[in-house]
């Protein structure tokens, strides 16, 4: 590098540059921005400048930060057994099929099954309607029942039902109480239980809320400030690491609050359909929010000349240009811009170009 002031001075070379900006969501001053190429007067700068060599490189931007997952939950299933809370049975990450025991209530089980009726009355002997059919379903689905589903409890549903009391530890009545069973629209499925009102040794007195079914695939977002959220561009792609050798593809979707800022991710269209996830999203617990590292490519990856963003000036209809070390103007197009940095198009690499001074005050 040379100066114009009269002063020796090394020439400058520029190595190929990549540049990688690492961030935290708690600390906005880490965070990088994008460098705009200023303004300038048009023409040859004025005295006070050195001078670089273009190169050819590369620029880039990434972010670090904690991607949020979670399942979507909404409630399916209301408790109708009173008593204290004996176990509780539901296996995190459980695929919740007909039959299944969720928890105890005074040592006896109560099970799911499917049905848009809620479990509402004890059914017994001559019991009729469509909470009888859902009930045969689950004893035909376990191997109890092998009649026809017809909604009336006759001889044959009440010896199913007593088998199945009996596989579970039960006296064999041939009744099922309310208590007994919550139907759930859809099985299966991934439930889980309202640990706020299931948890052993607490205590149940029929009608509370207890089962939450879950969607189909968990939600992605990343949880960061409005200003933050500003950083990061429409449709930047996120590579996150599910924490088991595996790399899932999202893509910046909608700013979800202008409040929190927080940013979901929707399925990057060069990975497909379904979900960001796909195929292994049981690594993502389905009870509270799961985090997982993220890059964020706020600046994909451009290669090409590169010369510093502080060269580019631009003339009185925003058109981009570089002064050489004699003074020649050279149009310009920016490619990529990060850091500082800018890949452009219009000069070749080796090109000896002015970066003005900054002013000392």
């Amino acid at each position: 590098m040379k100066s114009r002031t009269g002063r020796a001075a090394h020439p400058l070379a520029l190595v190929a540059i990549v540049i990688v900006v690492l961030a935290s969501v708690c600390a906005l001053s880490a965070w990088a921005a994008l460098t705009v190429a200023a303004p300038a007067a048009a023409g040859p700068a004025q005295a006070g400048y050195s001078v670089a060599d273009a190169v050819e490189g590369e620029v880039s931007a990434q972010l670090t930060l904690n991607v949020s997952a979670s399942w979507p939950a909404s409630p399916v299933g209301t408790n109708r057994a009173a008593g204290v809370v004996t176990s509780v049975d539901l296996v995190p990450d459980q695929l919740v099929t007909q039959g299944t025991q969720v928890y105890s209530v005074n040592l006896r089980p109560v099970v799911v099954a499917s049905g848009d009726v809620p479990a509402f009355r004890m059914i017994g002997r001559g019991s009729r309607g469509a909470d009888v059919s859902q009930l045969q379903e689950m004893l035909r689905s376990g191997g109890f029942f092998d009649a026809p589903t017809d909604g009336s409890a006759g001889e044959g549903t009440l010896e199913a039902v007593s088998l199945w009391q009996s596989s579970l530890g039960l006296e064999p009545t041939g009744e099922v109480s309310p208590g007994d069973v919550i139907f759930v629209p859809r099985l299966p499925a991934r439930i889980a239980v309202r640990a706020e009102s299931v948890f052993r040794g607490g205590t149940l007195v029929g009608g509370e809320q207890v089962l939450l079914g879950l969607g189909d695939a968990p939600q992605f977002t990343l949880p960061v400030s409005e200003a933050q959220s500003g950083a990061i561009p429409d449709s930047s792609r996120v590579e996150i690491d599910d924490g088991a050798g595996h790399t899932w593809h999202g893509i910046v979707g909608e700013r979800m609050s202008a409040e929190s800022g927080a940013v979901a991710l929707s399925v990057d269209p060069a990975e497909g359909s379904g979900a960001v996830c796909g195929d292994e999203c049981d690594v993502v617990g389905l009870v509270g929010q799961t985090l997982l590292p993220s890059r964020v490519v706020t600046v994909p990856a451009v290669t090409g000349t590169v010369v510093p963003s502080a060269a580019l000036q631009s003339d009185a209809q925003q058109a981009l240009s570089v002064v050489d070390e004699l003074g020649v103007v050279h149009p310009v197009i920016v490619q990529a811009q990060a850091h500082g940095q800018s890949v452009v198009t219009g000069i070749r690499p080796g090109l000896a170009v002015r970066v003005p001074e900054v002013e000392r005050q």
